[in-house]
């Protein structure tokens, strides 16, 4: 499949027939086969799979995978310290605070999760497991056990080991994306 860029519009051809014409700047020829190589576009694709397969899962506790990560994220902090701030959530979590904020409302209004002002800093916010919480999380653990296992049981525990390897070696390279094109 080609995309020809003639002049200033574009068509493009799809089995010999040329679909919608739009005005774009005149930029060369390119072949659209290429972006079936793209590595987010195919780890967005395998992500939507895992997903799929972890959220079956631990549907019997009515959590999702990302629901699961925050509890049991939360519950690895608290083994220091009484809470988690927003902001330091947000970083484990890959996302940032207001995205992560919307992503917790569940979990606070299910009563899974609480957040209170920082005693120490009143800007801030921190987050902590109730008992429901961590009482869901203790029930939600041996499906995600199972998860893993049939997961690594369908993959492979090297190809899970490799794979770990090189999405923390591409989180560590690629630092902070938001920055912008060659930032990192």
């Amino acid at each position: 499949m080609q995309l020809n860029l003639p002049g200033c519009k574009v068509g493009l051809m799809v089995a010999g027939k040329i679909g919608a014409v739009s005005e774009v700047p005149a930029v060369g020829r390119f072949d659209v086969q290429q972006a079936s190589g793209c590595a987010c576009l195919r780890l967005r694709k395998a992500a939507r799979r895992m997903t799929r397969h972890y959220d079956a899962h631990l549907a019997p506790s009515g959590l999702t995978i990302g629901q699961f990560g925050f509890l049991a994220g939360l519950h690895r902090a608290q083994v220091d310290k009484p809470g988690l701030s927003l902001t330091a959530l947000a970083g484990y979590a890959g996302m940032d605070p207001t995205t992560l904020n919307r992503s917790l409302k569940p979990l606070v209004v299910a009563g899974l999760i609480d957040n209170v002002r920082d005693p120490h800093d009143r800007r801030a916010r921190l987050v902590f497991l109730t008992p429901a919480g961590r009482s869901k999380l203790a029930q939600a653990m041996p499906l995600w056990q199972r998860a893993e296992a049939e997961m690594t049981g369908r993959v492979g525990q090297d190809a899970v080991v490799a794979l770990n390897r090189m999405l923390d070696l591409a989180h560590d390279r690629l630092g902070d994306a938001s920055a912008g094109p060659g930032a990192g």
